[in-house]
Order: structure tokens, then sequence, then C-alpha cells
């Protein structure tokens, strides 16, 4: 690995760090702002970096980044964002106006080119979304007080909760 100061704010909550070909992404977040950088495997020098406002709430729910193909899946308050992992550029929003907190995304939310995640409204709610069309594939009430996504096998989904 390399030895190299990196720049994060000394308040900082380091949320996720995940490797993939050839960067470590890093995702900070510090009162209302959320930061994704993207560093070099081997010299350690940010590739890139973005960074977005978010909610208060969003540091107290069960959301991280996931990949898909070249894309990462970055979920917001109630948006997911396609970011290209090599450039950092906006590819595309996925966005529904139902939807008013994502409650729960991760790398287990993505399965073949669908992704699976939990919103917050009066009840819980999953929503299976294809991730190329964006198309909403199903949706409906999870039962409990605070579920869980949790497993796929053969191509269904188990919430053990």
């Amino acid at each position: 690995m390399w030895e190299k100061n990196v720049d994060i704010h000394g308040g900082s909550n380091i949320k996720w760090l995940e490797y993939k070909n050839g960067q470590v992404f890093l995702l900070t977040n510090y009162l209302e702002n959320l930061t994704i950088t993207a560093y070099d495997i081997h010299t350690g020098s940010a590739n890139w970096e973005i960074k977005r406002t978010i909610s208060d709430l969003w540091p107290t729910y069960k959301l991280t980044p996931a990949f898909y193909n070249d894309i990462l899946l970055l979920p917001l308050d109630n948006t997911i964002e396609y970011i290209y992992n090599e450039t950092g550029e906006l590819k595309d929003i996925y966005a529904d106006d139902d939807i008013e907190q994502l409650f729960y995304f991760n790398e287990y939310s993505v399965q073949n080119n669908n992704i699976l995640f939990a919103v917050e409204d009066i009840d819980y709610e999953y929503y299976l979304v294809n991730i190329d069309t964006k198309d909403k594939i199903n949706s409906g009430e999870l039962i409990g007080k605070q579920p869980q996504l949790s497993i796929w096998n053969n191509n269904i989904f188990f919430d053990i909760s």
C-alpha cells in the first residue's frame, strides 16, 4: 500500500471504504455533507471527488454505495445516483415521486441488473428496480418495526428480520 495523508475533515464519519479496479473508494460524512473520493491504489492520489448535501437523517439509515459494472450507485435521501467509477461523473439518477426517504441500500441490493432497496414513508416498503431501464419491477410493504433486506438465493429474496 502507500503512505499518504488523506484530507478528511476532523469530525467526519468514515461510513464506507471499498476497493475496485485499482481504486480505493472512501465515503465520509460530516454534518449535512457527504463526500466520496476515489484514490489510485498505486499512488494514493485522489482520482476524483464528489460532494453532496444530505439530510441530518441520512447517516442514521443503512445506506452505502454499491457497484454495478462501471457504475457506482450512490443512495441519497430519496434518489440513487449513477456515477462513473473512473471519472466520478454523474451518468444518471433514479428517482420516484413516491419515495420520501431511502432506508436501506448496500452492495447486496444489486442482483443481476436489478436493485432492491427499502424506503421509509408511513410504512416500510421495498422497491425492485431495473438498473438499466430504471423501470420499477415490483414494490410492496415490508412488515416489521425496522425490516432488514437480507439475502437472495436463486433470484428469490428472503426477508429475515
